[in-house]
């Protein structure tokens, strides 16, 4: 299956999100993911193969999904779209930094390549959300160990 960054559905985007924001800790396993998304196991199972068929993750042998590389790619790209929609949020519209996490969750399968060029712009390029985190994995590359 080959299909670009904008034909990733808003529940696919969010799952690849969650995995993402599980990365450096314990693998995420599919029962975890479920009570994340708020779905149940088996909507994670089978939303977890149409990402596994699209090549976006793999699933392990405990049947825990990782992100392959090029759902890591995809991935990298949808948390930045959510840092800039937080950042939105934050500093234009003045919703407390701590509130902006569900609301950018509804933005970023919305934000077109163009708008996002223009958030970044608006935005001043940040190189990190308003919670601290950097907003890619090229900027996590640059800082220092432990910053």
């Amino acid at each position: 299956m080959n299909r670009e960054s904008t034909e990733i559905s808003a529940a696919e985007q969010a799952y690849l999100l969650a995995i993402r924001q599980s990365r450096g800790g314990p693998a995420l396993s599919a029962a975890d993911l479920a009570r994340r998304m708020r779905v149940s196991p088996q909507a994670t199972s089978a939303m977890l193969r149409r990402l596994s068929a699209a090549g976006l993750v793999t699933i392990g042998e405990s049947r825990n999904g990782c992100l392959s590389p090029k759902g890591n790619v995809e991935a990298d790209a949808i948390y930045r779209r959510h840092a800039l929609a937080e950042w939105l949020l934050a500093s234009v519209l003045g919703i407390p930094w701590a509130e902006t996490d569900p609301e950018a969750i509804l933005l970023q399968s919305h934000i077109s390549p163009r708008v996002e060029a223009a958030l970044e712009e608006l935005l001043g390029h940040p190189e990190v959300c308003p919670h601290g985190n950097p907003i890619d994995e090229a900027t996590a590359a640059r800082r220092p160990a432990g910053g």
